[in-house]
């Protein structure tokens, strides 16, 4: 492998910090202020909010050539994503430096049960989904149980499909490049009196860069929504994503098929009951199967999954607002290899949430939720969260909040030679974060933000011969996110930078937490050079990590890629699209003995009407 990364990760740092330093000359004025929906459960202004979130809209990344969710996610500061090679395989998001299953999914407005289930439904989802028009992405930072309840100890990750709009337009594309890559999808949105509708269905398909390595996937969603009246809405969604993937042999393990299957649905009310009080009443859940044929051995895991949520927003003036609600969920989880082949459960929660803000002066947050199952440990989280504004363009920002995350079923009960252990604690997070927001212009924000969070009885797995699941560890992480986001000459330079200085340990073994590095850096700068053309370029860089080389912890060698992309616009319905990625052809693996793809370049037409 190359391990000569540093000197082209050097010289794209400085090209592009010269092209953000000059375009930073010609800033123009424009609000960059945010909706999100994550933070709060319901729409708030995202310039006030205490909690770290990153917003990103599909169709603007589909146009700086970002395809996928693993690559929509890095958008956001402290965030490592890692995957088993290329595209379709295994990843892994790793949040503010908390375990891989620290990280809720929620697709839609249905959280899947990430930790609960093995193979995880979020890990499969992050490698293979690919981003559509009309969708939202989501990411929001630090212990967030309080809101979301177990897993969230390093933060929550959202896609969902946006409500269709008369503005809305009718998409088909196509694809094509390296590796025999295929992308091909339609998408419809638009509004029809009352009823209002955005739908898509895509397919993708790669051979990758490796012998017998291919990835196939279909991947479509609906959503409807229909208005009963000026107080009354009626919806649905319906999202299905299915998967194959070949995995090369490695080692021992012999060449293995892995196929997943998601089905997500939801039904919602909401209704406005008076001047004051919003409610809305949602029935959801998702079916998911995967298989794995080949391997050490077969293996099947069937999952079903529904949920019935309550959520309410009352507005008591302009300056407080109270919201509550109540969920109950029930898992249904079958493992063919697991130590138990049926394994059920129960959950109901509560939470409340008041929100005080004064204009865009200050805003302070503070919630609790209370989580019952019918069989093992319940737990209650809270979340404190404000800013202030001391003079205009700056903004103080402060949160702390607390996570839990329960033990899997395979925790519990063992899976292929791991022993189970039925008296596992979850696993509890506590964590605070301070930093400031400079509003440099109106189309320039800069925000730094340190971060800190404390991990108790973290799931590990004893000696041998049984490798019994016991509570044992205990971990730190703390670092600093670096978030830079402007728009220059009316907008026709775009900038993004997302840094991280992470610092992850084990404080039971005193040791570095692996696949955590110390510095990650995602950025990105494109230019419409006319009414037709736009051009762009982005880069990462990872360095200083530590990984497992099979069964011995190494240090992984630090990597950098870029990329370049080009839009250009041929007539008022039809544009094309360029993209080459990993410019450089580096050859790196972010887990090693699982090589990435080298340069690929890819071509496509997109047509509206």
């Amino acid at each position: 492998m190359n391990n000569n990364t540093s000197a082209p990760a050097c010289q794209v740092l400085i090209q592009m910090g010269s092209l953000l330093l000059a375009a930073s000359l010609y800033a123009q004025a424009e609000s960059l202020d945010e909706t999100t929906v994550l933070a709060t459960a319901y729409p708030t202004g995202k310039k006030g909010i205490g909690p770290r979130v990153n917003v990103e809209d599909a169709t603007n990344l589909r146009d700086a050539g970002i395809w996928s969710l693993n690559e929509a996610a890095l958008t956001s500061p402290g965030v490592n994503i890692f995957s088993s090679g290329a595209n379709g395989t295994a990843a892994s998001l790793f949040t503010r430096g908390t375990e891989s299953d620290h990280t809720a999914l929620i697709v839609d407005g249905v959280k899947l049960t990430d930790s609960r289930v093995f193979p995880f439904p979020a890990s499969n989802i992050l490698s293979g989904a690919s981003i559509q028009p009309g969708e939202r992405i989501e990411l929001l930072r630090g212990p967030q149980s309080a809101l979301y309840g177990s897993d969230a100890i390093g933060g929550v990750l959202s896609l969902s499909l946006e409500k269709g709009s008369a503005l809305g337009a009718n998409k088909s594309w196509l694809e094509v490049g390296s590796f025999d890559s295929i992308h091909a999808g339609i998408s419809f949105q638009g509004q029809e009196g009352k009823l209002s509708y955005n739908a898509f269905n895509s397919y993708h398909q790669t051979a990758n860069d490796r012998e017998r390595n291919d990835h196939e996937s279909f991947h479509s969603g609906l959503r409807l929504d229909y208005a009963l009246s000026g107080a009354t809405n009626i919806g649905m969604t319906l999202r299905v994503l299915n998967f194959e993937t070949e995995i090369p042999s490695l080692g021992m393990r012999p060449f293995a098929i892995n196929e997943t299957e998601n089905t997500i649905y939801s039904i919602f009310l909401e209704h406005q009951l008076s001047d004051t009080w919003f409610s809305k009443l949602s029935i959801g859940g998702y079916e998911s199967q995967f298989t794995n044929i080949g391997g050490f051995k077969d293996e099947t895991v069937e999952t079903n999954y529904q949920s019935l949520q309550w959520r309410n927003l009352i507005t008591w003036n302009d300056q407080h607002e109270t919201s509550a609600g109540i969920n109950v969920t029930w898992l249904d989880t079958a493992n063919s290899e697991a130590g138990i082949n049926d394994f059920s459960e129960q959950n109901e929660s509560i939470y409340l949430q008041h929100r005080w803000h004064q204009d865009d002066l200050s805003d302070f947050l503070v919630g609790f939720r209370h989580d019952h199952y019918d069989e093992g440990q319940n737990s209650t989280t809270f979340r404190i969260a404000g800013s202030y504004e001391p003079r205009s363009g700056t903004r103080l920002h402060a949160s702390t909040s607390s996570g839990f995350r329960r033990p899997s079923v395979v925790d519990l009960y063992g899976f292929g030679g791991f022993g189970g252990n039925l008296n596992l604690e979850s696993e509890e997070s506590l964590g605070w974060d301070a930093g400031v927001t400079f509003e440099m212009t109106e189309t320039s924000t800069l925000d730094i933000t340190y971060f800190h969070n404390e991990i108790e009885n973290l799931i590990s797995y004893g000696p041998a011969p049984d490798y019994t699941a016991i509570n044992i560890d205990e971990a730190r992480t703390r670092g600093i996110e670096v978030s830079y986001r402007a728009g220059f000459h009316d907008e026709r330079i775009q900038t993004r930078l997302a840094y991280t200085w992470l610092e992850a340990e084990n404080l039971s073994t005193g040791t570095r937490l692996i696949r955590r590095p110390t510095h990650t850096l995602n950025a990105d700068i494109n230019a419409k050079v006319s009414d037709k053309l736009v051009i762009g370029a982005g880069m990462t860089w990872v360095a200083d990590r530590e990984d497992y080389d099979f069964f011995a912890v190494v240090d992984a060698e630090d990597y950098s890629t870029a990329r370049i992309y080009a839009h250009y616009q041929l007539s008022d319905t039809v544009s094309i699209n360029g993209r080459i990625e990993n410019l450089f052809d580096h050859q790196y693996s972010e887990i090693p003995n699982f090589p990435a793809r080298g340069m690929g370049a890819f071509a496509g037409i997109t047509i509206e009407w």
